[in-house]
């Protein structure tokens, strides 16, 4: 299935739900093809009141190994694609002081992957991208405008093929979506999918906190380390 019926797919599921929808194809890596199919769905809808950078692809390999054209076309796509759009629909929210930006980011955005260095490198792009324009419209007192990112495990989309044991499961789109739904309708600025990332986030941060505590702090606040081969064990005091 190419992207044309991938998107008519979608658009008929809508539809069989009782929803309206219209289905483009665009190559969000150039700028043209972006102004030219925006143009069109001014044209047949109106203006984006909700603008979904959800593009994305991923090559990976060892750094030294990939093709520097796949590391191109990675940030053209995962990252350098999100400017042009938001600079084409981001005008009429303003002028209407209404809108909201949604990032499909990765939890690769959040902890670099091994092996993924181009693709780990585009999110994090695009979450600082939306971190920093999120703080821009605030000063510029476009307050009714709002940002999400939503930052998924792997999810099944066909970019990631197999996971190692131990990782976790892959999450499916559906439930990704729902998740970014959620975020959207509570104006959250930050996602995470699966919730529970939040959890091993934080304890990530305190492993690295700890680590830098000279042993007899560590001791006295009664933390508990031991290294493993798949990193650092932490038992807290609480």
């Amino acid at each position: 299935m190419g992207p044309s019926d991938s998107n008519d797919a979608t658009a008929d599921e809508i539809k069989k739900n009782g929803g309206t929808a219209t289905s483009y194809q665009c190559d969000v890596s150039s700028i043209d093809d972006i102004k030219r199919v925006s143009g069109r769905v001014r044209k047949d809808v109106g203006e984006v009141d909700i603008l979904v950078n959800n593009a994305g692809i991923l090559y990976g390999g060892e750094l030294l190994k990939m093709d520097e054209k796949h590391i191109q076309r990675t940030f053209d796509v995962n990252t350098m694609a999100h400017f042009w759009t938001v600079r084409e629909f981001l005008p009429a929210m303003i002028q209407n002081n209404r809108g909201h930006i949604v990032t499909i980011s990765s939890m690769s955005a959040k902890s670099g992957t091994a092996f993924l260095i181009d693709y780990s490198a585009s999110k994090y792009a695009v979450y600082g991208f939306t971190e920093a324009l999120a703080e821009e419209l605030d000063i510029l007192g476009h307050t009714g405008i709002k940002t999400t990112t939503v930052c998924p495990f792997f999810v099944n989309t066909g970019l990631v093929k197999e996971m190692k044991a131990g990782y976790g499961k892959i999450l499916e789109p559906k439930e990704v979506a729902s998740a970014a739904i959620d975020g959207i309708l509570t104006d959250e600025p930050v996602v995470l999918v699966p919730n529970r990332l939040w959890v091993e986030l934080h304890l990530a941060s305190i492993r690295h906190v700890t680590d830098q505590l000279p042993l007899a702090w560590r001791d006295t606040l009664n933390f508990k380390t031991k290294r493993t081969m798949s990193g650092t064990n932490i038992t807290l005091p609480f």
